[in-house]
């Protein structure tokens, strides 16, 4: 059995973190409520924009609670890191599985600083999906004290769930490097 550095399980997390906020972020509201995608699509740019400037408060506060809650219950992501030559893929399914590796991402980073951020909004033919892609690239601190750039992209998929945009899935593809001693 091959064991996996550290540095790419914390990639793995760093990534997830940054990625899949929102698949990490749903939590029903009630045992006995379900919720339902309803056909007639009320997704705008507007709405989308709110939700994706929300997602990203809560990122910088780590707010799993928040993130949780642009989450469908049912909600999956996929999230794949690369790092130092070796590439790691995970899937998660549902908001416990989404709150388990926000919580141990946020714990091992110490310091996130944005260095760039671009995303763009599209919508399927039929408007009942909105999709999100946004490009990152950050300066991060771990606990121990090392520094990283990461960079990745996550693709959110949105749908109108009780009267209002939640993501049903999310797709993250990542990237971290240590930095040398001589750039920090």
């Amino acid at each position: 059995m091959k064991i996996i550095h550290s540095l790419t399980l914390l990639t793995l997390g760093v990534i997830s973190s940054c990625v899949l906020v929102l698949p990490h972020r749903v939590i029903a509201a009630e045992p006995t409520k379900t919720s339902s995608v309803e056909t007639s699509s009320k997704l705008t740019e507007e709405n989308i924009s709110q939700a994706m400037k929300a997602i990203a408060e809560a990122e910088k506060k780590e707010d799993i609670d928040t993130l949780l809650m642009f989450l469908v219950p049912y909600g999956v992501s996929e999230v794949t890191v690369e790092s130092q030559g070796n590439s790691i893929t995970r899937n998660l399914e549902g908001v416990e599985a989404h709150r388990e590796m926000l919580e141990k991402t946020f714990k091992r980073v110490k310091n996130r600083e944005v260095l760039n951020e671009r995303q763009t909004i599209r919508f399927s033919p039929d408007g009942q999906l909105a999709i999100v892609t946004r490009a990152t690239i950050e300066k991060l601190t771990t606990e121990d004290g090392k520094q990283f750039i990461s960079a990745g992209t996550d693709t959110f998929r949105f749908a109108w769930v009780d009267n209002q945009p939640k993501v049903i899935s999310t797709k993250s593809q990542g990237w971290l490097e240590e930095r040398s001693t001589s750039a920090k």
